[in-house]
C-alpha cells in the first residue's frame, strides 16, 4: 500500500483497535484461524475474565506520531508492528511504516499498559530484532543502512531521558555496530553475555549467529559461531 488513512489525531494512539476483550478476540479469529489453537493451548486454564486484566493494547495501531524523510512531524496510520521485549521496569514494540513514509518507532510503555514514550528512529529500517541486555542495561535493536546489517544500542539511561513531547526527534543511539557474517537481523536476543542475531529467507536456509558483548556493554560485531537454519 502507498496511502495512508487520514487521522484527526496529534499523539500516538493507545486504544485497541480490533478487540476489546478476549471474548470479543475469540469471536473474530473463529475457529480456522491459523493462530485460533495456539492461542487456546495457551490460555486454557483460565478464564475469560481473568484474561481481560492482564490485556495490553499495542500502542500506534490507529495513529503513530513519528516524523516523514524531511525531519517533519507526521501521524503515521500504517505502522507495522515488529519485535517485542522487555525490560525491568517496562516493555518494548518496535514497528516499522508500511508504506515507507515515516520514520520506524520504538513504543516504551509499563506493564499496565501506559506509554510511556513514542520513540522516533533515525530510519526507516524493518526494525524487527530487538534484545534486551539486562546486565548492562542495554536495548539492541536491528537496523540497515547502505544494505548492510547492523545493531543499535539505546542505553536505558538514554530511553529515559528521551521525550516525544519535544518534535519527535530521532533518537541518538549508543553504539551502531556492522554485524559480520549475516545478511539481515530479522530476529535477535540475548543469552549469557552474547546477542544472538537470526536471518529469515523464503528461498534458502538462513544463519542464527552469536556476537559476544565485551566489557561495558560494547557488542563485538564479528562472529565465529553460526548456526543453520531452516
Amino acid at each position: 500500500a502507498k496511502w495512508e488513512p487520514k487521522t484527526d489525531l496529534r499523539e500516538t494512539s493507545t486504544e485497541p483497535v480490533l478487540y476489546d476483550t478476549i471474548t470479543d478476540m475469540k469471536a473474530k479469529m473463529g475457529s480456522n484461524y491459523p493462530c485460533a489453537l495456539i492461542m487456546e493451548q495457551g490460555i486454557e486454564n483460565y478464564t475469560d475474565e481473568q484474561l481481560d486484566e492482564t490485556l495490553l493494547a499495542v500502542p500506534g495501531m490507529e495513529a503513530t506520531k513519528t516524523i516523514t524523510s524531511k525531519g517533519k512531524i507526521a501521524m503515521c496510520t500504517s505502522m507495522t508492528p515488529q519485535g517485542i521485549v522487555a525490560c525491568d521496569d517496562g516493555i518494548f514494540i518496535s514497528a516499522y511504516c508500511h508504506t515507507h513514509k515515516h520514520n520506524s518507532v520504538i513504543y516504551y510503555m509499563d506493564f499496565e499498559g501506559k506509554l510511556i514514550s513514542t520513540i522516533t528512529l533515525s530510519s526507516k529500517s524493518h526494525v524487527g530484532g530487538l534484545a534486551y541486555d539486562p546486565v548492562n542495561s542495554v536495548l539492541w535493536v536491528s537496523e540497515k543502512k547502505n544494505g548492510e546489517t547492523y545493531l543499535a544500542a539505546l542505553n536505558i539511561s538514554t530511553i529515559q531521558a528521551y521525550s516525544d513531547k519535544k518534535g519527535s526527534k530521532p533518537i541518538k543511539y549508543d553504539q551502531f555496530v556492522n554485524l559480520d557474517g549475516i545478511k539481515v537481523a530479522s530476529y535477535v536476543t540475548y543469552n549469557e553475555g552474547a546477542i544472538w542475531a537470526g536471518e529469515f529467507t523464503y528461498d534458502e536456509k538462513g544463519e542464527l549467529r552469536e556476537y559476544q558483548i565485551r566489557d561495558k556493554g560494547i557488542l563485538d560485531g564479528s562472529s565465529d559461531y553460526a548456526i543453520k537454519t531452516d
